[in-house]
């Protein structure tokens, strides 16, 4: 009897070469499909981080536009409307933070300004630059609005392209 070696049985149990390739065709084949959905996943988780983080810095500087609403005088009922001044894409406080009872003097001036070419919200106190708070705001507007016997700030926003308008309004305090 002979015996046979075992690298008799290695040599005929093995793959050929065109049968590795077909089988890597297949395997990218698969890949090249399940990626596309990989990467759209990863772009849908993108923006919407950037829209929370977004929101977010919006709802900062609402607070901030309302605790300079209050210290302007606005928060007070008749008479403090002339503290604000508002435009579509700006809100002045002329705040009286001296209490001299001259609002004209510019170091008590907060300006609130968005430019809808950069998209930007950007803050000025008294005579400095305008610094920018947020980046990236679709849209945002200001308008006055008429609450009887309130008068109010409606701000709209929309925070990326796709996203629903959002309006938050900030009326007087009525005593």
């Amino acid at each position: 009897m002979i015996k046979k070696s075992p690298a008799c049985y290695l040599g005929n149990s093995g793959y050929t070469l065109i049968e590795l390739m077909l089988v890597l065709a297949i395997a990218s084949v698969v890949l090249l499909a399940a990626q596309r959905p990989l990467l759209e996943i990863n772009r849908i988780a993108f923006q919407e981080q950037q829209k929370i983080a977004l929101q977010g810095d919006f709802q900062r500087f609402l607070l901030l536009l309302k605790s300079e609403l209050i210290q302007a005088g606005y928060a007070l009922g008749s008479g403090s409307e002339s503290a604000v001044v508002i435009s579509t894409y700006s809100v002045v406080l002329k705040a009286d933070r001296n209490r001299d009872g001259d609002l004209a003097d510019t170091r008590e001036t907060i300006a609130y300004r968005y430019d809808p070419e950069t998209k930007v919200l950007s803050r000025k106190s008294g005579n400095a630059a305008y610094q920018t708070l947020i980046e990236s705001i679709a849209a945002l507007k200001f308008e006055q609005a008429q609450a009887p016997p309130q008068t109010c700030i409606k701000v709209t926003v929309q925070v990326i392209i796709d996203a629903v308008e959002q309006q938050t309004v900030l009326c007087q305090l009525g005593w």
